[in-house]
């Protein structure tokens, strides 16, 4: 028998063993109630998902703890509501930097973070070093070519010329990349380093090196190309026509903030893709689990695009795949195959275009 000792009371009752286990079963039973999944993808298990749930709330994990470039994933007050009692909390650190952060807490094993956001590219020293855990993510939901580099794929950067409809008429739209070269856009285009660079690196995949360094240079070279952090801003007020290499979800941000701007997909443009991938020692294992699962899904794909304009272009229904679909254009999507090359390839014609001319 044990005793129990009830100091509002003041008085004592005693409950017996058989009790105390029928008691702790009664608890167990509640903590371990189903959820409201809503629609659960094809090849996801509802009942995994469920003891995910179910384990994070038992061990105390209210928080799923992101770092990433942006605080994108902050307002996703849809994901508590699905998944009560976890919250999502963001922390926004420059890529190079969240690389090194996490490292460090990884080697001094201190780690603050869940999941970590970004692209192959940047990330892949985490895998390296063993700062990242090896995912299952078929069974949250991900199609093989949804992963690269160890990541979750959860988003994408579809490639886009911006040009503003103020300046600009629907019959002089360029047909192809090489028209930039053109006399009429002589000091009327804007790119960002990196993203022209980028932007370009799809061009040395389709064609080759020397093909993509060429284009990338000759355009800037007859157009008086200006390289600068705030193109988007030059593009929004008519300073400038076209914002080369662009991305779907910047111009859309614009769009709904009123600015006079419109998308051309051309030939060959590039998809770059966003991942988050889980921390060895993720202090919240369940809960980033359950967070990777969610994000993917038709619930969490439209949050994104509601809160951040962001959404997935491929194996996912929302308004980023739609567009894409319905461009009647060929894109390259950065691949687990290609994603290395694309990168070596930026940094070759980002070294070439802001050469001294």
């Amino acid at each position: 028998m044990m005793k129990i000792s009830s100091g509002h009371f003041g008085r004592c009752c005693y409950l017996g063993v058989g009790t105390l286990v029928a008691l702790g079963l009664m608890a167990g039973a509640a903590q371990a109630a189903d959820i409201d999944l809503g629609p659960v993808p094809a090849g996801v298990d509802p009942a995994a998902i469920q003891k995910l749930y179910a384990d994070a709330i038992a061990n105390g994990e209210k928080q799923v703890v992101i770092v990433s470039n942006d605080r994108r994933f902050g307002p996703l007050v849809e994901f508590t509501k699905r998944f009560p009692g976890i919250t999502i909390s963001n922390d926004v650190v420059s890529a190079v930097e969240r690389v090194t952060l996490i490292i460090s807490q990884h080697r001094t094993r201190h780690m603050q973070y869940d999941l970590v956001e970004g692209t192959g590219g940047v990330l892949d020293p985490l895998n390296q070093t063993g700062a990242f855990i090896k995912t299952d993510y078929a069974a949250l939901g991900y199609p093989v070519d949804d992963v690269i580099a160890n990541l979750g794929i959860y988003a994408d950067s579809v490639q886009v010329h911006a040009y503003n409809t103020n300046v600009v008429k629907k019959e002089d739209l360029p047909k192809k990349l090489e028209d930039f070269e053109d006399p009429r856009w002589k000091g009327k285009l804007v790119a960002d380093p990196f993203s022209y660079a980028s932007g370009a690196s799809y061009e040395g995949l389709t064609h080759d090196e020397a093909y993509a360094v060429k284009t990338a240079t000759d355009i800037r070279d007859a157009s008086g190309l200006v390289l600068t952090g705030t193109a988007q801003d030059l593009i929004n007020s008519g300073e400038k026509s076209f914002f080369l290499f662009d991305n779907v979800t910047r111009v859309i941000q614009a769009q709904k903030a009123g600015a006079p701007v419109a998308l051309l997909f051309l030939e060959g443009m590039g998809v770059g893709r966003f991942g988050i991938g889980m921390t060895t020692l993720s202090p919240n294992p369940n809960a980033a689990k359950l967070f990777i699962y969610w994000i993917h899904t038709p619930e969490g794909q439209a949050a994104m695009f509601e809160h951040s304009s962001a959404a997935l272009a491929k194996n996912a229904d929302s308004p980023i795949s739609r567009l894409v679909a319905n461009a009647h254009s060929k894109f390259t999507f950065e691949t687990e195959q290609n994603w290395k090359e694309r990168g070596r390839l930026t940094g070759v014609i980002q070294k070439a275009v802001t050469q001294a001319r």
